[in-house]
């Protein structure tokens, strides 16, 4: 089986599929195929075989065939975005290659600000001078959006968007794969200021609320990428947000086996970008020993 992650390839180019349901079992994922007049999610992706079958028209093949439809590409095309070996370890092995962020990207706005400010309680000016995010208008496949950069050894390697209208499918969108130096789900976000001990969250929005020390899976499901990269910590903590407490229990167990000393943190409700400066304050206190 090749490292090319089809749920990321598929959720970066807003293609709905499903994980459970009638048409799908273990190991299978499935979405409406794309080959024929399929209403339903007929279309079954083999994720440990790596291919496909539809039930309907009966075509079949390789995840280079599928992707080369879904993107209306070339073969070589395909091939080169299925290809893509993810870098073991995070290591950067394309010193050549630059990640650009969305050239409508620019100053934030009124918009963007008041999303910041008043939506999610954070200070914009601050959030810009630390974590350099950027903003879009109208216009381009990133409208409305909060341009988040991802670095990984200071260098640019990727980002994400974030919708500030909440009228959009997706409320992140990350960098296609082909276009980033390591796609966005197999980073963590802001590990570059992340030292002996790291507190796991689901987004970056949970970053900026916890401070340095906390790095985003950019979900609430680790990559292999990701598990490698935290088992280098010392300490690890996992704090998902309050309605994916399966997911941080699973998470915490599999790290388990990798570090001795991994530890869960449940929250009563919403998620780690939610909570108020005295939670935040003593959180730091007992994790890090200090509040900053």
């Amino acid at each position: 089986m090749s490292e090319f992650n089809i749920r990321e390839y598929l959720n970066s180019r807003g293609v709905p599929f499903f994980t459970e349901g009638g048409n799908t079992s273990e190991s299978w994922i499935s979405l409406q195929c794309p080959f024929c007049a399929d209403r339903s999610n007929h279309m079954g992706i083999n994720e440990d075989g790596d291919f496909f079958s539809c039930w309907i028209c009966k075509e079949k093949g390789s995840i280079a065939k599928l992707v080369m439809k879904l993107e209306r590409c070339s073969w070589d095309r395909a091939r080169a975005i299925t290809g893509i070996i993810i870098p073991k370890g995070m290591k950067i092995k394309q010193p050549g290659k630059v990640c650009i962020l969305p050239p409508e990207a620019g100053d934030l706005t009124d918009l963007h600000k008041s999303y910041l400010k008043v939506d999610r309680g954070f200070d914009p000016n601050e959030i810009i001078r630390k974590y350099g995010i950027t903003g879009t208008g109208p216009t381009g496949d990133f409208a409305y959006r909060i341009i988040i950069p991802v670095y990984y050894r200071k260098k640019l390697v990727s980002f994400t968007g974030r919708d500030i209208t909440g009228k959009q499918t997706l409320r992140y969108k990350a960098c296609p794969v082909e276009e980033s130096v390591v796609p966005c789900h197999h980073c963590l976000y802001w590990i570059d200021h992340a030292r002996n001990t790291a507190i796991v969250v689901e987004g970056p929005m949970d970053v900026w609320r916890i401070g340095d020390g906390a790095v985003a899976l950019f979900g609430n499901e680790a990559t292999p990428s990701q598990m490698l990269a935290l088992s280098k910590f010392q300490r690890v903590f996992v704090l998902l947000d309050s309605d994916a407490w399966s997911y941080g229990t699973k998470l915490a167990k599999n790290l388990s086996t990798r570090n001795a000393n991994v530890s869960l943190i449940q929250l009563d409700s919403g998620d780690p970008a939610d909570m108020d400066q005295d939670d935040v304050q003593h959180l730091r206190r007992v994790i890090f020993g200090k509040v900053y």
